[in-house]
């Protein structure tokens, strides 16, 4: 069952690459996603929003995104810092 074997797998693996990819959220024109139909800010604006701007300069949209991935703040600023134990 080599062959036949190989190509059940290959197919099983497309099937299960379809169905995942399906099952994400819709991308915008930059490929980020759009997680709630809203519309997508631009990089620059996620820049903004993720970065240290003040409040009173964001746009309705930035502080909305803002508010909304202010939960992970914390992950994201774990992300650049080398992890315990790690070489």
């Amino acid at each position: 069952m080599g062959a036949l074997g190989r190509r059940l797998r290959a197919l099983e693996r497309r099937v299960g690459d379809r169905d995942f990819n399906a099952g994400g959220p819709p991308l915008d024109e930059d490929g980020l996603p759009n997680w709630d139909g809203s519309t997508p800010l631009t990089i620059d604006g996620y820049m903004r929003a993720l970065g240290c701007s003040p409040d009173e300069e964001l746009t309705t949209a930035e502080a909305e995104a803002r508010a909304r991935l202010s939960p992970y703040m914390q992950v994201f600023a774990n992300l650049d810092k080398p992890s315990g134990g790690a070489p």
